[in-house]
């Protein structure tokens, strides 16, 4: 997943406030988690988010949306107000595939397109997905 509106926090306040609020909506996001799911940040404002034991794309779903209010309420951030969405990409195995590295490829794809499509939504991978 991606933060849509986050280069507006880095650009208005710099990057030690952008660093900041990446590390409170970590937090926040991590408590939209399980104890044996996973959140990473894998470089600027992007996570990779491992769910164990999904069932169904509607459990999938159900995180989604609990991520994206997690992260919508808004931020007052140095005396200013931002609101944050996220876009997300997702890729589920065994459909999708059974090595993380093919998985976390297959999600990336998916959030790009996700991105492009208008952000603020989720986008489920699909093979020979073009961007």
């Amino acid at each position: 997943m991606d933060c849509d509106n986050f280069k507006q926090i880095n650009d208005d306040l710099g990057h030690d406030a952008g660093d900041d609020f990446l590390l409170h909506l970590a937090r926040r996001l991590r408590n939209c988690l399980r104890e044996e799911d996973m959140i990473a940040r894998i470089g600027g404002d992007e996570f990779n988010v491992l769910l164990t034991g999904v069932k169904s794309e509607e459990d999938v779903i159900k995180v989604a949306e609990r991520l994206d209010h997690a992260s919508s309420k808004p931020w007052e951030i140095r005396g200013k107000i931002y609101h944050v969405t996220l876009s997300i990409g997702v890729a589920m195995a065994p459909d999708d595939g059974e090595e993380v590295d093919d998985l976390i490829r297959k999600a990336d794809r998916a959030l790009y397109k996700a991105k492009a499509s208008g952000k603020n939504r989720l986008m489920w991978y699909v093979p020979k997905m073009s961007i």
